[in-house]
């Protein structure tokens, strides 16, 4: 009866827990509203990735970190005459102008500052490994059926393969922590309300580096993932078909090489209006403004939190 009693109360502290990293979070989150957006695998354990996920959300937008935010501007308004700084890997000393270099010993003000994560980097390399070991995990089901089509597995092939799916699931619900971790900083509307209206995109950026300039490298290609509507999807899969029924139009009509005077200024007409592509310029607009908006959104993890010590 008692192991019952215990098991209950950790239920309800855990609980309690999720609702306060919820709160504090004043991400205006619920459970309800996060678990459609994880996806439905046998490999993924909603409850784990949900935990993590809140756990995440709740170091972003806790008391803590906007207490470590002011601190350390108010560390830099302390600097003069009387203090100075002092870095040590990741940390802070604020001490005296007169305190001899390299002792941290005597510091009024001590910042172990956080430590981040690249959301993006995170997203590509789990990305990579659940591919990588999916195929893995498809490949071994299907010798082990070949093999064992009865169904009797040699208990140390079936420990392998356990072994293999296990690590397997625990990438898979890690990507998916990023993944929906991702959609709910960048804070669009709706998206939690409807995730089926929205959809995970790579869509290509150009940057300028300082380093390769001389050699005529100064313009780096690289993909980045963005939250796109479906409905937009869907305007630039409809664009694209009949662009492509426009072209093969006029080619037709090029090829037929006619005289008639009034057919040709048609023609030129549809040629204008296909390189004038006024709605591909409409829909490249639209996805510039949506990598535009959350380029500028949160992009990182705090993956552990800062500690202040004030002596």
């Amino acid at each position: 009866m008692m192991e019952n009693e215990n098991i209950e109360e950790q239920e309800e502290q855990e609980e309690q827990y999720d609702e306060k990293l919820i709160q504090e979070g004043g991400s205006k989150l619920s459970l309800e509203n996060i678990e459609p957006l994880i996806s439905n695998s046998i490999y993924i354990r909603k409850d784990v990735v949900i935990k993590q996920i809140l756990k995440y959300i709740n170091n972003l937008y806790s008391q803590e970190y906007k207490d470590y935010i002011k601190t350390i501007e108010l560390l830099y308004s302390k600097t003069g005459k009387k203090n100075k700084i002092i870095r040590n890997g990741n940390n802070i000393y604020l001490v005296s102008s007169s305190n001899p270099e390299g002792d941290f010993s005597k510091y009024s003000m001590k910042i172990t500052k956080p430590i981040y994560s690249n959301i993006e980097e995170l997203l590509i390399k789990t990305r990579n490994l659940v591919s990588s070991l999916k195929l893995d995990v498809e490949t071994k089901h299907f010798k082990i059926q070949s093999e064992h089509p009865n169904g009797i597995i040699p208990t140390e092939q079936s420990k392998d393969f356990e072994t293999l799916k296990n690590k397997y699931s625990i990438i898979l619900e890690e990507y998916e922590c990023y993944r929906v971790y991702n959609i709910l900083v960048k804070n669009l509307e709706g998206i939690t309300i409807n995730p089926q209206s929205y959809t995970s995109v790579i869509l290509q950026n150009i940057i300028k580096t300082t380093s390769e300039q001389e050699r005529g490298f100064n313009n780096i290609l690289f993909g980045k993932s963005y939250i796109i509507p479906l409905e937009t999807i869907t305007q630039i899969n409809k664009h694209n078909a009949e662009h492509s029924i426009q072209y093969q139009s006029i080619i037709e009509k090029l090829k037929n090489n006619t005289r008639d005077s009034k057919k040709q200024d048609n023609i030129k007409d549809e040629i204008k209006t296909y390189l004038e592509n006024k709605n591909e310029k409409i829909i490249k607009d639209t996805l510039e403004t949506i990598k535009t908006k959350q380029n500028t959104k949160i992009d990182y993890i705090i993956v552990k939190m800062p500690i202040i010590e004030v002596k």
